[in-house]
């Protein structure tokens, strides 16, 4: 044993040797390489830097990584070792010299806050991409024209004929003219989420989609607006469809909670079911399933090209109509002032802040301005005294801190896996004793619309916990009443069957049940208190009420001290028979080991006796039961809106902000990594970006391996101003209509805000359409108007913002 061990040693030693040997041959043979960032078709950069091991062993992050940029120094070597830590003609110390125009795309090496190294990807305009066959539409670009006009493009292919081609062009535009032809209104068509952008995509809800979308639309007199069956998008048709399924869903789970199963059946005490099942479960799952299945062919619709070649779409083709002319002028100013408010209505970004952002301080000042308008000037010295007073009161009323709930997301940990309001608002409230938020008091002009709109949703939840038990307890005495009555009209009806049997004068037998407990337990009965036959047996024990033991018996002290099983027969208001087990008097139990012929039991004790006096008879189980459900619960309708719409109103909230906010106020929103990602990869689907490449392996900070490291990902925390972001669909159609600032004097408001996410490049969809009637619809200041053959042909591509990028990004 000692021997094999000393063997291992052995081979151990001589291949650390071996290795030691190979290394100093590496470092004496071949010198340092110069790993400085330059701008390469990879957009990748290494360090010099020889901070540690780890740091070359994992790209070279280093304090120089930024700087100066040179043409990358070549390893030498005098052998074959040249060849395997040479680094390739496309690697990270490669330069382009054929690709002037990298660095002015911004294909570089910065630094993040942390002073960590963050690779930036490659933008590519669209036509560009064009010109290299890179191009791509998906579910948000392919219109139904557009799928007409592919399926036309491959039929003309097979069509070798002239006259055949003749009527087959007759019969397409006799297409698209009745396709153009069909106008739906805009307002009941929903938009999903990537077509919105912004926080609605992080919600991603179909409810929400559309009341964004509704808004949208419906600013500068869009919810008179109608698009053709042509232009809507393959997208647009799927999350309508979805849109209407989530409120079957929503109104499923009303209808299952709110409406009795009428008749519920059991059989050996499983449960069959209601009447109203199959309604029910129809209502549960068809929406859940359809909803499932919808949401991933959607997913992966939106994601994937569905065609790389042009089809001439036009998604977000809203065609625009003023109000008919006959109108009077007192009726088109007044639907003209309705539609003021939702001229101010913009798609929250980074450079502007979502209405939940917006605290009561601003609210009061901007309702005030607002008021103030109307006043007339002898009282607006005293309104303007009442509004300071009001206004300076938010200020001086102070609110702890800890009470404003938190988010479950905030929180995290179980709290925020269980995500229910009140535990969380109970758990966010117990650690503001750690946090410090129970020692902080704010002004309650600071409070947001979203602070309020927690506070909502939590009194809610607490609410309807209250009436949720106050209903059960008010059900319980209903039903209580019920059953009480139920038994009388039941036992009335037993009594007049066993009379029709037995006769009256028998059935009013004193103790006739008593002696049918008695015969059934103890084997034998005083002669003829019991019918004879068994016709009248089952007529008497349907008197009563329990075949097996009866009422009468239990009142009484049974010989037997055994557990004994019985049955009970119900004839109203439904038939059911209930198979349980009937416990004798208590009271007969002896309270002396062993048994002593007339000695103390139970019930003898002064305290217990009385408890004890009757028999207990316990169910066990239904062996057939039928039994009326017929208690309407009020609680789902009492708070839907609660429940349903002030969650989805909160997240409306967050997802559009104020058009006047536009570009002068900071957000606290930014686009998510996840957002970040799946706009990167559609991007480079559509050959308008390229994502960073991970940066060559680098062996002891100073050889770089032929290949790049496997495990990278971007960062793409830190490339919110390189990765391209998605355009809304739903564009402004009157520039013109957008409100000016109303407190421009606020600290917070800027004369130009630089959102952080400042891409570039976006991604568009195509805006080749013409209105209906461009005189009142389309204006020269609307940058989607059509242009002239010779505008189009002197525009240009969009160029990178070499300076602002390069100031922003060092």
């Amino acid at each position: 044993m000692s021997s094999r061990v000393r063997n291992r040693l052995r081979a151990l030693a001589t291949s650390a040797t071996s290795l030691l040997v190979a290394s100093s041959m590496v470092f004496a043979l071949a010198p340092a390489v110069s790993a400085a960032p330059t701008s390469s078709e990879t957009s990748t950069a290494t360090s010099t830097s020889k901070k540690s091991f780890l740091d070359g062993l994992f790209g070279g992050k280093s304090d120089e990584a930024t700087s100066t940029k040179a043409p990358a120094s070549t390893v030498t070597s005098i052998n074959h070792l040249r060849d395997l830590f040479d680094a390739p003609k496309a690697s990270i110390t490669t330069t382009q010299p054929e690709d002037p125009n990298a660095e002015a795309e911004g294909r570089e090496a910065i630094r993040n806050k942390d002073g960590e190294i963050v690779y930036t990807g490659k933008h590519t305009s669209q036509t560009a991409a064009e010109a290299q066959g890179l191009y791509c539409e998906t579910s948000d670009d392919l219109t139904f024209g557009g799928v007409a006009h592919l399926v036309e493009d491959q039929l003309r292919k097979l069509i070798k004929d002239k006259a055949s081609m003749k009527v087959f062009d007759q019969q397409i535009r006799m297409l698209e003219t009745a396709m153009n032809y069909v106008q739906l209104p805009t307002l009941i068509v929903s938009n999903p989420a990537t077509q919105l952008t912004g926080p609605a995509r992080e919600f991603d809800d179909h409810g929400v989609n559309y009341l964004v979308g509704a808004l949208l639309k419906a600013r500068d007199g869009g919810w008179r607006s109608t698009v053709s069956v042509q232009d809507i998008t393959i997208n647009e048709a799927v999350e309508t469809v979805l849109w209407w399924f989530y409120w079957v869903q929503i109104y499923g789970q009303w209808h299952n909670e709110t409406f009795p199963s009428i008749i519920q059946a059991t059989i050996l005490g499983i449960k069959l079911g209601g009447l109203t099942d199959p309604v029910e479960k129809t209502l549960e799952w068809g929406p859940k399933i359809v909803l499932g299945l919808g949401n991933f062919i959607q997913k992966q619709l939106q994601k994937n090209c569905l065609s790389k070649t042009n089809s001439r779409s036009n998604p977000g083709n809203y065609q625009y109509h003023d109000l008919p002319a006959w109108l009077p002028k007192d009726i088109t100013d007044g639907v003209h002032q309705l539609e003021a408010p939702l001229d101010n209505v913009e798609v929250a970004d980074e450079d502007c802040p979502p209405i939940s952002e917006m605290n009561f301080r601003r609210i009061g000042k901007r309702t005030t301005l607002i008021m103030r308008k109307d006043v007339k000037p002898q009282y607006r010295e005293l309104f303007d005294q009442v509004a300071q007073f009001v206004l300076l009161r938010m200020e001086e009323i102070k609110v702890n801190k800890a009470l404003i709930p938190l988010k479950a997301s905030e929180i995290g940990g179980l709290i925020g896996l269980i995500n229910n309001p009140v535990v969380t608002y109970v758990g966010g409230t117990a650690l503001g004793v750690v946090d410090g938020r129970a020692y902080q008091w704010i002004p309650m002009g600071e409070i947001t619309v979203d602070n309020a709109a927690d506070i909502a949703i939590v009194s809610n939840a607490v609410a309807e916990i209250v009436a949720k038990i106050m209903w059960a307890i008010t059900k319980a005495i209903m039903q209580a009443v019920i059953n009480g009555a139920n038994k009388g009209i039941d036992k009335a009806i037993r009594k007049g069957i066993a009379e029709a049997v037995l006769g009256p004068e028998f059935v009013a037998t004193k103790g006739v049940c008593a002696a049918l407990g008695a015969a059934l337990v103890a084997g034998g009965a005083v002669p003829g208190t019991l019918p004879e036959g068994l016709a009248g047996l089952a007529a008497l024990g349907l008197f009563c009420g329990v075949v097996g033991l009866t009422e009468g018996v239990a009142s009484g002290d049974p010989s037997t001290h055994a557990v004994v099983p019985s049955i009970q027969v119900t004839l109203f208001p439904l038939p059911w028979i209930d198979f349980g087990l009937l416990i004798p008097w208590f009271g007969s139990i002896p309270l002396t080991y062993p048994p002593v012929p007339g000695g103390p039991k139970l019930g003898d004790v002064p305290v217990f006796g009385p408890l004890f006096h009757k028999s207990k008879f316990i169910k066990l189980i239904t062996l057939i039961g039928l039994k009326w459900d017929l208690i309407i619960n009020p609680i789902p309708t009492m708070f839907f809106a609660g429940d349903v719409l002030l969650p989805m109103g909160q997240k409306v909230t967050q997802s559009v902000c104020l058009a006047e906010d536009k570009g002068h106020r900071q957000a606290k929103w930014q686009r998510g990594t996840a957002q970040m990602e799946e706009d990167a990869a559609l991007a480079e689907k559509k050959g308008l970006y390229e994502a960073p490449k991970g940066p060559n392996i680098i062996l002891f900070n100073k050889w770089v391996l032929p290949f790049a490291n496997p495990f990278f990902k971007p960062d793409y925390a830190n490339l919110n101003t390189d990765v391209p972001e998605r355009e809304p669909m739903i564009q402004r159609h009157d520039p013109n209509r957008v409100p000016d600032q109303l407190d421009p004097d606020d600290v917070e408001y800027k004369d130009e805000v630089n959102p952080s996410p400042d891409p570039d490049y976006k991604i568009t969809y195509n805006r080749d359409f013409d209105q209906l009637d461009p005189t009142t619809s389309i204006t020269k200041d609307d940058p989607y108007a059509p242009t002239t053959s010779s505008e189009s042909s002197s525009t240009t591509t969009k160029e990178p913002k070499v300076t602002s990028t390069t100031t922003k990004r060092n």
